[in-house]
């Protein structure tokens, strides 16, 4: 019974620090930002997206308009917007509301925006480009100018035309509208089957929603063998000293185990390999600094609570014991043997 207090109470503190932080979305969008992790997401997008469009072989795209083009439209705001949307459609599953995750994300209006920033980088630079000479008009031909190579500003040259037609030689998958074929959603998450991702994964809402309980039944089971633990023993005043004891000893342990773990943690953190691990570790950290707070607060509490414990039983007296009654019955000894002393002294032998 004591052993079962004692997990109970130290499962009790864990499972409600760990609710605290993964039990509601707002937790994790709040360490997702202080830890900076969209910055370097969208960085790392545009990175990988601006590479692949440089391979395009339909137009020499300029490297640094492709890299301006997606900038200007992966910002490390768009990158915290879809990500949130993803979380909280992600726990209105979790929690049980809805069969899959609820999120959406509209690739095609992304894909257009980055398709009308090339096009307007495409009209900026011709419009900076001097006029052209009688020679280079002689080479140039007018009905194939790539706004990137051409040397010169034509004149007459239909700007917008030509924003227009760079834009669709672009857009090579001629599906930059926004519909249902351009967004990324849970119930298009199939795997090789052709299953969907999340319905094969149905067991995680049940353990999510398990975890959402356990507070309460560790908080009951406490309460039971603690109760129990008081009760079956005799004197009752001993029950209740292994009970503070192992309060204050499970109080200890918490403390060890945040030490030892914000010391793990800060080591892995230092010795990240690259910066998205870096980013990862930060994003841990800052959840499990969410964690360590709530997890001290039971330690504290644990152990004051059993040191209060420890001196209150100093006091409670063992059922039946009388203070007054040992002083009344040495002075009625000494009583008995004051008269008993007078009655020898009065028998005097005759003589």
């Amino acid at each position: 019974m004591a052993s079962l207090f004692s997990l109970s109470i130290l499962a009790l503190a864990l499972v409600i620090s760990t609710n605290s932080v993964i039990g509601t979305p707002d937790s994790i969008k709040s360490a997702l930002r202080e830890s900076d992790v969209y910055p370097v997401l969208s960085s790392r997008i545009v990175e990988s997206f601006a590479n692949k469009a440089q391979e395009m072989p339909e137009t020499k795209l300029n490297q640094k308009a492709i890299d301006d083009a997606f900038a200007k439209t992966i910002t490390p705001s768009l990158v915290q917007n879809n990500v949130e949307n993803i979380i909280s459609g992600t726990y209105s599953w979790l929690d049980g509301s809805t069969s899959t995750p609820t999120f959406n994300i509209n690739v095609g209006d992304i894909q257009q925006q980055i398709i009308n920033n090339l096009g307007d980088a495409s009209v900026t630079r011709l419009k900076g480009l001097p006029a052209c000479t009688v020679e280079q008009l002689q080479q140039l031909d007018a009905n194939n100018v790539d706004p990137f190579t051409i040397p010169c500003n034509p004149p007459g040259l239909d700007l917008a035309q030509l924003r227009k037609q760079f834009q669709a030689q672009v857009d090579t998958s001629g599906n930059t509208k926004s519909n249902d074929s351009t967004n990324i959603s849970a119930d298009k998450m199939v795997n090789s089957a052709g299953q969907n991702v999340f319905s094969q994964a149905d067991y995680v809402p049940k353990l999510f929603q398990l975890g959402q309980k356990l507070p309460w039944i560790f908080g009951l089971i406490a309460i039971l063998s603690g109760v129990a633990l008081v009760y079956f023993n005799k004197p009752r005043k001993q029950g209740i000293k292994s009970i503070t004891i192992m309060a204050i000893v499970a109080g200890i342990l918490l403390l060890l185990l945040v030490t030892i773990t914000t010391i793990a943690l800060r080591y892995l953190g230092n010795n990240a390999p690259g910066i998205a691990a870096e980013v990862a570790m930060s994003t841990i950290n800052t959840l499990y600094r969410q964690m360590a707070i709530s997890l001290k607060v039971f330690a504290s509490s644990y152990i004051l609570l059993g040191l209060v414990g420890l001196i209150t039983i100093r006091f409670i007296k063992p059922p039946g014991q009388n203070t007054n009654a040992l002083p009344l019955t040495t002075d009625t000894t000494a009583a008995d043997t004051s008269i008993s002393g007078s009655n020898q002294s009065s028998h005097i032998p005759p003589l």
